[in-house]
């Protein structure tokens, strides 16, 4: 079973469903899952499907407690884009071994209407009837000293005084407790005076049961209230401590629970919603001054400042953090900041977890909590580009891109308003970003040469060369490895220079990168061999993993493949660990060519296929190419057929700008062929003339070298010498 609840501290959201979910499944299903969510290429629905084919049988509860909190009451809809999409792919995939209860005061009306014969409702507005409500009274009287175990004592009527609603019912035994002078038969004659509409009659009971507290006891409720999420004593002491000097509330809270007031759970407080509510009604809001005042005011901005305050306290180093919940503390302090209308502070708060969030792949998380600031409330223009920029790299992470780009062009337009020319050279070089991740490399080149310039002008050395690596990047991409060269070089000077050991790396991998592009394999191996043993050192694990990766490469240049193979599967394992997704792909894709050229087709197949999920743009054309000469290589036509019409659509897609990426090209031209092979021989000529046209990109010759042994590979399904010109071609000797 799991169990999801805002407030247990473990709220309802997509994040804490999937991986709860990921704990009820073997190990390395719990991986790959892992992997999964953190690759952005991957719609959640396509995240769920994989989820619920890991629970194909059985029951396996999922118990969604206070739903109401994540619904909007007046659209009657669920706030949050992820969750929605997730339960609505719960309930359009095929059978499965997962069923969810939802309880809510507000129904997701939106929701229901999906595939409603799957649904039940069960409506629990006419409450318990006789005699389980006399039961429940019964049973929260153990002892006998509240009268509700007599054999006289009105339960049928404390029944229909309450509606038979639990709530209600542990209100009567609270006011009970609370209030020795009554007994039930006198305050069922106080509830008769109150005259209670059925739809009130809880709110109405809990809040005769809380003006019955002594004074501390009504504050711990509030100081609780605030919180909103459960806490331990020690987070109520902190709250309370400018007004109840030296305050234990530990026994307080202990008797609120025997009296129903507060729930328990592991050591940590909460309250019931109704009594929240309530709680929350009897403070005074305050003025957003009163966050500053001392001593502070008893009000809800003065309180829910310091409750903010006692969670940056009790923070776990950034450094050691590693899961989601090792940020509870600054997600919960986000929220308190949120609803204190300390956006600023908020905005602070988010971006200081912003690193983390992202290395771990929860974009949509930091996406919607962007979207909640930059609604009109950041006053500090720096603290709204800040908000923006990081947006903006939430939506290329999640494949926003147009999104993306309005961010980038909003945080570039701050800049310039305020004249702050470090952060308008950082949303330039965000535009390279977006438009490198969308394969407009044309555009990526030209925002990675005006954020370059004014790094330099700047003197910037930092930016500049992060700026500089960002370009020869781009530049490789489309095949110009000699100027590419001529950037990573001069950026791993200045990296050198400022310290910046892991960007050091990473540019050396890339320089190592351009080295095998033009054929110079042992440049490359030493390069290569440079980055990883800084990596290691450093504890770069990224880099780590893409170092052995192009080592692979080299070594099926040298046809040893043993040792190739060695280099990928070292490199899968640790890519996986350090979810990069662009290294997941790479190193799948170079196991499965080595496998394709041993003959090892099953496994080559396998692990293509594997590749393919993770749907990385600017290789992804290339990767469904080679599953295409694999599935022909085994006999299957059909399949075969559909991986080379996806690589033909999406090498198109990758082509649209003004500049073309050598990967794209060749990859377009290797569908044709295959294509020629197995659909329509006239086609030849096309993937001749595409080759043509991929030598025009690039001709260098490692790049070149590539592209004839996978060519090659597919010859050998060619038993009637369709590819012979296709192959002079993309020699370029004819």
């Amino acid at each position: 079973m799991v169990y999801l609840s805002t407030r247990s501290g473990h709220p309802v959201n997509f994040p804490n469903l999937f991986y709860d979910l990921c704990k009820l499944v073997p190990e390395e299903a719990a991986k790959y899952l892992d992997q999964l969510y953190k690759d952005t290429k991957q719609s959640i629905r396509e995240q769920m499907q994989a989820l619920l084919a890991e629970f194909p049988q059985g029951r396996t509860i999922v118990l969604l407690d206070n739903f109401e909190d994540v619904v909007d009451a007046e659209a009657q809809a669920i706030k949050e884009g992820e969750l929605d999409e997730a339960l609505r792919a719960i309930l359009e995939a095929p059978p499965h071994g997962l069923k969810f209860i939802l309880t809510t005061r507000v129904a997701p009306q939106a929701l229901l209407r999906v595939l409603p014969g799957l649904q039940d409702s069960l409506e629990l507005d006419q409450g318990l009837k006789s005699p389980y409500a006399e039961n429940v009274l019964k049973a929260m009287d153990t002892k006998g000293t509240l009268g509700l175990n007599a054999p006289d004592a009105p339960l049928a009527e404390a029944r229909e005084a309450t509606r038979g609603f639990p709530r209600a019912l542990e209100a009567v035994v609270g006011i009970l407790r609370a209030d020795r002078s009554t007994d039930l038969r006198g305050l069922l004659k106080e509830l008769r005076q109150l005259g209670s509409k059925a739809e009130d009659v809880v709110r109405d009971l809990v809040g005769e049961a809380f003006n019955r507290l002594e004074p501390l006891a009504q504050e711990v409720m509030q100081a609780l209230a605030i919180y909103g999420a459960p806490v331990p004593a020690v987070a109520v002491d902190y709250l309370l401590q400018p007004y109840r000097i030296g305050i234990d509330s530990s026994k307080t809270l202990s008797r609120l629970v025997s009296m129903q007031f507060v729930r328990s759970d592991a050591g940590r407080y909460h309250l019931h919603q109704v009594d929240r509510d309530y709680a929350l009604s009897r403070l005074v809001e305050g003025e957003p001054e009163d966050r500053k005042v001392e001593p502070p005011p008893l009000n809800c901005y003065a309180l829910r400042h310091r409750a903010a305050e006692y969670f940056k306290k009790t923070r776990k180093p950034l450094e050691a953090s590693r899961t989601l919940e090792d940020l509870a503390p600054q997600l919960a302090e986000f929220e308190l900041r949120f609803a204190g209308e300390d956006y600023d502070a908020a905005a602070s708060v988010l971006i200081e977890i912003d690193d983390s969030l992202s290395l771990w792949g929860h974009y949509r998380l930091l996406a919607e909590r962007y979207e909640r600031l930059l609604q009109g409330r950041l006053a500090d223009p720096v603290r709204e580009w800040e908000s923006t920029f990081g947006l903006g790299n939430a939506y290329t992470r999640i494949g926003r891109f147009q999104e993306a780009i309005r961010c980038f062009d909003h945080s570039l337009a701050i800049a310039r308003d305020k004249k702050i020319k470090e952060l308008e050279a950082n949303s330039l070089a965000g535009f390279g970003f977006v438009y490198g991740d969308i394969g407009d490399h044309h555009k990526a080149i030209e925002f990675d040469q005006y954020a370059l310039a004014m790094y330099e002008d700047l003197r910037n050395k930092e930016g500049e060369a992060i700026a500089r690596g960002n370009l020869a990047s781009d530049l490789q991409r489309l095949g110009r490895s000699a100027e590419a060269i001529k950037h990573f070089e001069k950026a791993i000077a200045l990296h050198k220079g400022t310290g910046n050991y892991p960007s050091e790396c990473r540019d050396t991998y890339n320089l190592a990168n351009a080295y095998c592009d033009l054929g110079e394999n042992g440049e490359a191996s030493k390069l290569a061999e440079d980055a990883l043993q800084l990596a290691r050192k450093i504890g770069y694990r990224l880099l780590e993993s893409a170092a052995m990766c192009l080592k692979g490469d080299l070594k099926v240049r040298e046809c040893r493949f043993e040792d190739a193979s060695g280099f990928y599967e070292e490199a899968i394992r640790t890519a996986d660990e350090a979810n990069s997704i662009q290294i997941q792909v790479s190193a799948r894709n170079g196991l499965a060519f080595t496998c394709l050229l041993t003959e090892d087709l099953p496994r080559a197949r396998a692990v293509s296929d594997e590749a393919v999920k993770y749907r990385f743009p600017i290789s992804y054309a290339s990767i469904l190419a080679m599953g295409g000469v694999i599935a022909l290589r085994q006999g299957d036509t059909t399949a075969a057929r559909k991986s080379f019409d996806m690589a033909l659509i999406e090498a198109d897609k990758q082509m649209s700008g003004a500049e073309k990426s050598y990967y794209s090209a060749y990859a377009k031209a290797l569908a044709l062929a295959g294509l020629s092979l197995c659909q329509d021989v006239s086609l030849a000529t096309a993937a001749a003339e595409s080759y043509r046209n991929a030598r025009a990109v690039s001709a260098t010759s490692g790049i070149v070298q590539d592209q004839l042994q996978m060519l090659d590979a597919l010859a050998v399904a060619d038993s009637t010498g369709k590819l012979k010109l296709v192959r002079i071609a993309a020699a370029g000797e004819g």
